[in-house]
């Protein structure tokens, strides 16, 4: 049992020992996001939830029961997302900062800041530097995700297995070949920028190619069939 972070009116979902979610009481009758977001579970009242907060000097808490019409179903996902029955309440995402819905803005490295975003594409790495972590961390995707933002090297991850269990992270990626058929990836970007279009590629086809300079993507842009601009993508570090 660990120490209440914050003692209060108040619940805490914790991740990897950090506060990533906050909510509490907004009345005696029920429960919602903290401060605000329209929501509170009584919503579902005498239908097929009863909720009751309970309250006294050692402790605060809410407990509900439900009727025998459904199969009760309160659950918290790996992303944040709490679900009542098969609704979605609440939606947090790892980069984004803190907001009324009571998401707890999170600490990244001096190297990082919150515009950043991840671009999903597939694509084939071409003789990059990649390191796998172990399979005994059990890692998911939305923890490979935050093992590459706090790897200032970082510049794309993908999950090891196709059930997105399991992580590698790229801190160098000299070329890119963009292509459907290929491993999901996620490429570090600020918000903002257009991703170029990607082809289908057979086993011969060279596809897309984009190049790296020093650790910087660069966009291959046509100007004529026999001209190739190449304009910088992501900036990773602040000058």
């Amino acid at each position: 049992m660990n120490k209440d972070p914050k003692p209060g009116n108040e619940f805490v979902i914790l991740w990897h020992g950090e506060a990533y979610w906050t909510g509490g009481f907004s009345n005696e009758k029920g429960y919602q996001s903290w401060p605000t977001n329209g929501f509170t579970l009584p919503d579902q009242r005498g239908v097929y939830y009863s909720f009751v907060k309970i309250t006294n000097e050692n402790e605060t808490y809410f407990n509900y029961s439900s009727n025998d019409a459904i199969f009760p179903r309160l659950r918290i996902n790996h992303l944040g997302n709490l679900y009542l029955c098969e609704r979605l309440l609440v939606e947090c995402s790892t980069l984004s900062p803190a907001s009324s819905g009571g998401f707890v803005k999170q600490t990244l490295p001096e190297c990082r800041r919150h515009d950043y975003t991840f671009i999903k594409d597939s694509a084939y790495i071409v003789d990059g530097d990649v390191f796998e972590f172990n399979e005994s961390d059990n890692l998911t995707r939305v923890d490979c995700q935050n093992r590459c933002l706090n790897n200032c090297s970082c510049v794309a991850y993908a999950s090891s297995k196709q059930d997105d269990i399991g992580c590698k992270i790229w801190t160098r990626v000299p070329s890119i070949e963009w292509c459907e058929n290929a491993q999901t990836i996620y490429f570090l970007e600020y918000k903002g920028i257009v991703h170029n279009s990607k082809h289908s590629c057979t086993v011969d086809e060279f596809c897309q190619l984009s190049m790296f300079w020093d650790g910087f993507p660069l966009l291959p842009l046509e100007l004529s069939s026999s001209t190739v601009a190449m304009l910088p993508l992501l900036l990773l570090h602040e000058a």
